[in-house]
């Protein structure tokens, strides 16, 4: 059985986030480094900024780290996001809310131990309940209005820390912490993400790009458990290092590949357990090493592209077609994505290393072509615009740094977010834990095929 050790954890390190006081470290009291300023969303994570929780190609998560007594819980109030662009609507492909253990949660009586960054709840865009007076974009076939503003409509969510997540919530009501009743762990640390994919105010993805979803960031509100309120101050700068815990890498257990002589294969796992794992997504997984004695040290991955909406114009969008709101029906899932990510901990993902479904290149009959390489190994042609071959190529690096470094063995993931019912080729109907051949018996055409490749002779 083959491993692939992925693991991210909530371990920060500030540099100055205001001038609010500071709350008790996440792991160990005399680890100063490890504080978290109370300000609301500390870090945003994207590859161009802190490179946390697993953000791929377009992605841009916020991420607020809580503290809640018995009785106590957050108010997030929100807008839906989209933006009015050149005179027309677009939107933000996806968002959603999830929490999280932000630490370790020893064993407790019968209950089992729980480790830092596994899921407590959440809610996906579409599932969310908008206020009186608003829609909501995302829900399926959704005909959403546009207010005064130019935006869809608001929203407002409560965590609770008294909320148990086996059992029913209630519209927008979300938990903060994992085990019923007198069990919870109050007090300690946990962790409120809010992601959005492919957000409109979000390209280029650079580390001042707003990537908020072209709406304000959602107002924080902190009730004490006599009902009073404090409404928690934005951050005035953002914690831009993280640095990994002392919490163990989680584990991915692989079975043997057996399948492709030439190259990786891409599996579903059975233990799929990434620390701050969006639930919204399925996965498949596959590793590969690199061997410079060999001539063809390039990755080939080909398949079919699912049909997504396309929900903001050129150029951030390069496909044809109109825009429509997210839950426009007609389409196999609401988003596509490929993602290197070095296969050293805590395994980041690579900067360049993916591509998603707003900017691929496909060939006639939607088919891909991705070359994951390091940029060494290229042909002459690889960055010439000019020339057709790369008409129908993806270019994706194998490590950052202008692939200089030491970074030999990396992870390969597909996701697939938010299948449709009646698309029974996505990854989220393979069984966890089948071989490669019975992942792709599933999936046809859109499994992904790996092979290995020779720049040379291209």
């Amino acid at each position: 059985m083959k491993h692939i050790l992925y693991a991210f954890t909530i371990a920060l390190i500030i540099t100055s986030c205001s001038e609010s006081s500071v709350t008790p470290p996440i792991d160990d009291p005399k680890e100063e480094e490890n504080q978290v300023p109370e300000c609301g969303w500390q870090i945003k994570s994207n590859l161009a900024y802190a490179n946390w929780a697993l953000p791929n190609t377009g992605t841009v998560y916020w991420i607020y780290a809580y503290n809640l007594g018995k009785g106590e819980h957050l108010r997030i109030d929100g807008e839906f996001p989209g933006a009015m662009m050149d005179g027309k609507m677009q939107w933000t492909r996806f968002f959603n809310l999830q929490t999280y253990t932000a630490k370790d949660l020893p064993a407790l009586g019968s209950l089992s131990a729980i480790p830092a960054g596994a899921t407590v709840s959440g809610l996906n865009d579409a599932d969310i309940a908008p206020m009186a007076g608003s829609a909501n974009p995302y829900v399926r076939n959704a005909n959403p209005t546009i207010g005064q503003d130019g935006k869809p409509g608001r929203w407002s969510i409560v965590v609770s820390a008294d909320a148990d997540p086996a059992m029913p919530l209630g519209d927008n009501v979300m938990a903060a912490y994992p085990r019923p009743g007198g069990q919870k762990p109050y007090g300690t640390r946990g962790a409120l993400i809010l992601r959005y994919y492919l957000p409109v105010d979000g390209f280029p993805l650079e580390i001042n790009s707003p990537g908020r979803g072209g709406v304000d960031l959602p107002t924080i509100t902190h009730v004490d458990a006599s009902g009073k309120e404090a409404v928690i101050a934005q951050c005035s700068e953002l914690v831009r290092q993280v640095a990994a815990s002392k919490t163990l890498p989680s584990i991915i257990d692989l079975p043997p590949i057996g399948f492709q002589e030439n190259g990786p294969a891409f599996v579903r796992s059975q233990t799929t357990v990434f620390a701050y794992l969006n639930s919204a997504n399925r996965y498949l997984y596959a590793e590969a090493s690199y061997d410079s004695t060999r001539a063809d040290r390039m990755i080939r991955i080909r398949g079919k592209m699912p049909r997504t909406p396309k929900t903001m114009q050129a150029p951030y969008d390069i496909r044809t077609g109109d825009v429509v709101a997210p839950g426009a029906s007609g389409y196999d899932m609401r988003y596509w994505s490929f993602v290197v990510n070095k296969d050293k901990y805590p395994y980041p993902a690579v900067i360049g290393g993916g591509v998603q479904d707003a900017d691929i290149k496909l060939d006639g009959d939607g088919y891909y072509t991705i070359i994951v390489s390091k940029i060494e190994d290229r042909p002459t042609w690889w960055n010439d615009p000019t020339d057709a071959r790369n008409a129908l190529i993806n270019w994706v690096n194998w490590t950052d740094n202008e692939n200089i470094g030491k970074y030999d063995n990396i992870g390969l993931v597909l996701r697939n977010l938010l299948p449709s019912e009646s698309f029974n080729q996505s990854v989220d109907n393979v069984v966890k834990g089948s071989s490669p051949q019975e992942a792709r018996a599933v999936m046809g055409e859109y499994y992904p095929v790996v092979d290995w490749v020779d720049g040379k002779k291209m």
